[in-house]
């Protein structure tokens, strides 16, 4: 199970700028995830998109009932984490002057 910043614009140049964008600025996104569970980058070249992701620490799959409620107990803080790491880099990037 993974919370993940899915980055599409459908256009794919736009997309590897704001993923370099990121990037550039990747310990301040990391910032809130020292000490818990490290972000996985993801650029995927020959693809449109590309992903910055934070993996639940014990794998998870459908027979594990056992894991789901801590599972969600994760999993929504994290994202929060995530989005309120990328959201302000977002708005940075959108408020740059076209190159």
């Amino acid at each position: 199970m993974r919370c993940e910043a899915y980055i599409d614009t459908r256009n794919k140049q736009e997309n590897k700028r704001i993923y370099e964008y990121f990037l550039s600025r990747k310990s301040e996104i990391e910032e809130p995830f020292q000490g818990t569970e490290p972000l996985e980058w993801l650029e995927l070249e020959e693809k449109r998109a590309s992903l910055i992701n934070v993996y639940f620490p014990d794998p998870i799959g459908y027979e594990e009932e056992d894991k789901w409620a801590a599972a969600q107990e994760w999993a929504v803080p994290t994202l929060r984490r995530l989005r309120s790491a990328i959201e302000p880099m977002l708005d940075d990037y959108m408020r740059q002057p076209e190159v």
